[in-house]
């Protein structure tokens, strides 16, 4: 059954977003797309999104950011792709970090994507931003590779595997794992994190950042979270995020046997709403606060 929140959700956007995005939904939705799969036309029509996914400069605007907050409070982390297997969990619809790491002579690509939909990337916009991020990546690294050379990568170094992390199962290990905004939508962390493990080599490198938001609004991220219990709020939203605090996360990881630092991406000022007790009970002001943060393998000395 639908959910209170859902319901509203797509009531509000039938008011909200244009007649022609509108229909667009509905037809879609009647076509039978398998459920949870990146639609092509969410990716690539520009009615319907911002165009995003489709930034050439995304992925590595994202990277260097996390490469620079890191590096400011540990100064000696590195990040080296050169012949080393590479995971990813959840990169999104275009392959994720997988056009960088390849560039800089990544020898695997891992990427597990559940959603993943082989159609986007066969699209002629697809192929007009790989593209753009060759252009860009020449541009900061210089030209190691043509552009045929690049597309060739693409196809031959990545292995998609559509699937979740809980179901994807390798006997080999990766020496660098990423994922971005994933963590909160596992319901079970520690298993999760445990496989993680697993699949990691000894010493590898990690980057992790997770979004403690509500995941539904912007001016208020916290917003109906901390002022009722998560069955409750699990009950109204749906169990889209499963509510661990950064400090939680810390531990699951540490638990594991990763030896992990937690960096805060964005804290918030204030909280708009009082939090109730089990919340104050069970976390800090600076944990209930913090909205994003990176959790990252501490270098060994």
């Amino acid at each position: 059954m639908m959910n209170t929140y859902v319901l509203k959700t797509r009531l509000r956007l039938l008011f909200e977003l244009p007649p022609k995005v509108v229909l667009q939904k509905i037809r879609k939705r009647f076509k039978g797309h398998e459920m949870d799969e990146f639609v092509l036309e969410d990716v690539v029509e520009p009615e319907l999104t911002v165009n995003k996914h489709l930034r050439p400069q995304r992925m590595i605007n994202f990277l260097w950011r996390y490469e620079t907050i890191i590096r400011r409070v540990q100064p000696s982390w590195n990040l080296n792709f050169s012949g080393q297997r590479v995971l990813e969990v959840g990169g999104g619809p275009l392959l994720g970090l997988a056009p960088i790491a390849l560039f800089l002579g990544c020898e695997h690509y891992c990427f597990v994507e559940p959603s993943y939909n082989a159609r986007i990337l066969e699209h002629p916009k697809a192929k007009e931003y790989f593209r753009g991020v060759h252009e860009d990546l020449c541009a900061l690294y210089g030209e190691r590779m043509g552009l045929e050379e690049f597309l060739r990568l693409l196809k031959e170094r990545v292995y998609v595997q559509k699937k979740t992390l809980e179901a994807f199962e390798d006997s080999e290990t990766y020496s660098i794992v990423f994922s971005n905004a994933v963590f909160e939508h596992i319901q079970d962390v520690p298993a999760a994190v445990q496989k993680l493990k697993r699949l990691s080599a000894e010493n590898s490198t990690f980057i992790h950042l997770v979004n403690f938001g509500n995941h539904r609004e912007s001016e208020n991220p916290f917003g109906g979270l901390y002022t009722r219990s998560k069955e409750e709020y699990w009950k109204t939203y749906g169990k889209g995020i499963n509510t661990l605090r950064a400090n939680d996360i810390l531990r699951c990881l540490m638990d594991a046997g990763f030896s992990t630092t937690m960096i805060p991406y964005v804290v918030v000022e204030r909280l708009k709403e009082r939090p109730n007790e089990w919340w104050k009970a069970h976390h800090t002001d600076d944990e209930l606060r913090c909205r994003v943060a990176l959790f990252v393998n501490t270098p060994t000395a």
